[in-house]
C-alpha cells in the first residue's frame, strides 16, 4: 500500500458486529484485525461489557479481569449483557432507581457524564418516558431499555439489539 506524505492510510475493517467502518490512522497498518484489536472499537465492545460496568468487587459470571480504567472484562458478550441486566435490576429493585431518569442518574453520574443528554437519549429510544416507572417484570421493556443504554455507551448497537438481549435474558432465566 502506498501512503501519502503525512503517512495517513484509510483502512476498511469489518467490526465484530459485522458492520464495516472506515477508520483513519496516522501509521501504516499491516492488517485491519490488529487495528480493531488495538482499541478502535469502544471500550464496552472490546471488554464484552456493553454497559461499561466498573469493577465493584462482584464475582460476575464470565468475569476475566478489569482493564486499565477498572472496567470489568468478560469472556464473552452474553456474560457482559447478563451482568448489565442484573446490575440494572438491582439498581431498580434495591436502590429505587425506578424510572429512566433515576436509573441513568445512578448508572451515569453527572461528575463523569452529560447525564441529562443520556436520559434524553435513552427515553427517546425506549417505550417509556423519562419519569415513568420501569416495569421490571416485562422483559421486552427491560431489553429495549438495555439496548438504548448499550447504544449510548458504545456509540451504536454493534449488533446488540433488543432481540439479542431478550435471548440472553431467556438463556439465563433472568426474567420469567
Amino acid at each position: 500500500m502506498s501512503l501519502s506524505k503525512n503517512n495517513k492510510a484509510l483502512i476498511l475493517c469489518a467490526c465484530a458486529a459485522g458492520a464495516a467502518a472506515l477508520l483513519t490512522t496516522t501509521k501504516p497498518v499491516k492488517d485491519a484485525a490488529s487495528t480493531v484489536a488495538n482499541g478502535l472499537l469502544p471500550r464496552g465492545i472490546r471488554n464484552n461489557n456493553p454497559g461499561n460496568l466498573r469493577d465493584s468487587g462482584s464475582a460476575w459470571q464470565g468475569k476475566i479481569g478489569v482493564d486499565d480504567k477498572k472496567f470489568v472484562r468478560f469472556s464473552d458478550m452474553d456474560f457482559g449483557i447478563r451482568a448489565s441486566v442484573l446490575n440494572m435490576l438491582t439498581a431498580i429493585n434495591k436502590h429505587k432507581a425506578t424510572s429512566v431518569r433515576k436509573l441513568i442518574t445512578r448508572w451515569a453520574p453527572a461528575f463523569e457524564n452529560n447525564t441529562a443528554a443520556y436520559i434524553s437519549a435513552v427515553a427517546k429510544n425506549t417505550p417509556i418516558s423519562a419519569d415513568e416507572t420501569i416495569n421490571v417484570s416485562d422483559k421486552h421493556t427491560v431489553a429495549a431499555l438495555m439496548a438504548s443504554i448499550f447504544k449510548h455507551e458504545n456509540g451504536h448497537s454493534h449488533g446488540i439489539n433488543t432481540a439479542k438481549i431478550l435471548q440472553v435474558i431467556d438463556k439465563y432465566g433472568i426474567i420469567k
